[in-house]
C-alpha cells in the first residue's frame, strides 16, 4: 500500500512540477490536455491529481473555467525531469 501512495505521491508532484515550468514557459497555465501530455497521464488522472493538490491548498481552481489553476504556494522545488 505505500508502494501504491508512494507512487501516487510522485506523479502529483511531477504535475505541480509541470503546472510550474509551463507557467513560466508560456506566461499561462496549462489545460489539463497539455498537463496530461507532459507528465505521460490520462485526462482523467490529471483531475485527480488536480483534486489532491487542491485538497493540500497547493493550488485552486475555478470550476468550469479554462486555465484557472493557481499557484497558492510561492516555491516549488524543481525536477530536471521536465
Amino acid at each position: 500500500m505505500s508502494d501504491k501512495r508512494d507512487a501516487v505521491q510522485s506523479i502529483t508532484e511531477s504535475v505541480l512540477i509541470f503546472i510550474q515550468q509551463y507557467h513560466q514557459e508560456h506566461g499561462v497555465m496549462p489545460s489539463q490536455r497539455e498537463i496530461a501530455e507532459g507528465c505521460y497521464i490520462s485526462q482523467p488522472a490529471v483531475g485527480r491529481h488536480l483534486d489532491l493538490l487542491e485538497e493540500r491548498r497547493i493550488i485552486s481552481r475555478e470550476l468550469g473555467k479554462a486555465r484557472s489553476i493557481r499557484l497558492l504556494i510561492s516555491e516549488i522545488v524543481s525536477d530536471d525531469n521536465h
